[in-house]
């Protein structure tokens, strides 16, 4: 069948392939159907034209692909003794861009194709479109309130995730996150044309991002851009001397005023969530995202410890929520009707799905990652990582479609250019030291 295939489709040019990759992360931040669609179409490539060379793949190639599916592979094994099978697979289905995404960069000639530069032109393509989204939604909110600003800063973040575009709004907080790091990061490193535009220019399009990332009122995606923002402003103003990083910083502290200024509702759940003045303790009186995680992670905690190697499997771990949550709850009602709630943290989630063997597949991704951007010395993937290990711990990030595929697609991505280029430095060492014995032969 794949030798068919082959040869009833035309194999698609490189440069092509670098354009699919461009037009597709253009499109990742404008729905489900473009992230869903792109995604067949990059695993029916595969499928046709790489799939039947899986066996020719070198040992360290093999190893990296392996590790980018190992958590899929322990979720299928939590299959096995699941009770509800059945929605065990349809969480599956959505989780298959962690395995359709590493093979696509890793088998489809990458030494061809794939490059820093294509890395950072990705990255730039991807802040712009999340730009682009930013200003049609807060047009389409500011129409629908009759051009009444004030009342636009008053909405609920749901509401200004949902204007145009289905988006959780702590999803779209974990995308705009890392458009304004990334693009923050293309301009202060001079990667690209960003660094020949005028800092003010540049400072009013993050400025723009930061504006709608404190209307979502997402706290802990706001609090790790800042950290982040402020340590690449930092790493700029000592490690290059690049002005830029005053800007970067004004642009910071004008958006922190103005938010304070504006008395969003971003104010009142960072009090909830520090207990301000003691006045948020009281699930009678106040309920928010603090109080309730404390419940959720509570049931969570416990249930994982009733099963802490093998976990609950990723059918029944739901039901075992929902069913502690109305059990224990000072407020119960709240969980009782069809809306229904998951572990709140990603790592909760794995280990009650797969227990430690889920978790720790995971965590060793990230350390694999990590280790890798640490050794390239490759800034933007770092932050990247720390964005979705810090988002991750306060939010089921993968439970959603628009999760795993922005995940697994730059993690996938940044992974297959930086081992690529490390294949090419192994292959340049091992040319020059065969010149090198040919020579003193």
């Amino acid at each position: 069948m794949s030798v068919l295939g082959r040869s009833m489709i035309p194999r698609i040019p490189d440069e092509y392939l670098e354009k699919y990759l461009l037009g597709y992360v253009l499109l990742i931040p404008w729905g489900l159907a473009f992230q869903n669609i792109g995604m067949v179409l990059f695993g029916a490539y595969t499928l046709i034209y790489s799939l039947p060379y899986v066996s020719r793949l070198s040992k360290a190639k093999g190893l990296t692909v392996l590790v980018y599916c190992l958590p899929l592979i322990t979720l299928l094994i939590s299959l096995i003794y699941s009770t509800n099978a059945s929605l065990g697979l349809h969480k599956l289905y959505g989780m298959l861009p962690w395995i359709v995404f590493p093979l696509f960069f890793f088998l489809l000639r990458p030494s061809t194709w794939l490059s820093k530069e294509l890395l950072y032109k990705t990255t730039l393509y991807f802040g712009l479109s999340m730009l682009v989204l930013v200003l049609v939604n807060f047009m389409v909110l500011v129409f629908e309130s009759n051009f009444a600003l004030q009342e636009v800063l008053k909405l609920p973040g749901r509401y200004v995730s949902e204007a145009t575009v289905y988006f959780h709004y702590l999803q779209f907080a974990y995308y705009l996150s890392f458009s304004i790091t990334g693009l923050a990061y293309l301009w202060l490193f001079n990667k690209g044309p960003l660094h020949q535009m005028h800092p003010i220019i540049v400072t009013g399009v993050l400025a723009v991002k930061m504006a709608y990332l404190f209307l979502l009122g997402a706290r802990i995606s706001l609090a790790i851009t800042v950290v982040v923002l402020i340590a690449l402003a930092l790493m700029s103003l000592y490690g290059r001397h690049n002005r830029n990083g005053v800007f970067l910083l004004g642009m910071l502290g004008v958006s922190v005023l103005g938010a304070f200024m504006a008395e969003i509702p971003l104010l009142e759940k960072i009090k909830e969530a520090i207990n301000y003045k003691g006045a948020y303790s009281d699930l009678h009186q106040t309920w928010g995202g603090r109080m309730m995680r404390n419940e959720i992670w509570s049931c969570t905690s416990k249930l994982w410890f009733d099963s802490p190697i093998l976990g609950h499997g990723i059918g029944a771990s739901q039901t075992l929520i929902d069913d502690c949550l109305r059990e224990t709850s000072r407020r119960p009602e709240l969980y009782l009707g069809s809306f229904r709630f998951n572990a709140h943290s990603q790592y909760f989630q794995l280990a009650l799905y797969g227990g430690i063997i889920s978790l720790s597949a995971f965590l060793f991704q990230f350390y694999f990652l990590a280790r890798l951007a640490l050794k390239k010395k490759d800034i933007i993937f770092f932050c990247f990582l720390f964005i979705s290990l810090i988002s991750f711990t306060t939010e089921s990030m993968l439970e959603r479609n628009q999760g795993v595929v922005f995940f697994s697609f730059f993690a996938a991505l940044f992974g297959a250019v930086h081992f690529q280029e490390r294949q090419k430095e192994i292959k340049g060492s091992s040319k020059n030291s065969r010149n090198f014995e040919s020579e003193i032969q």
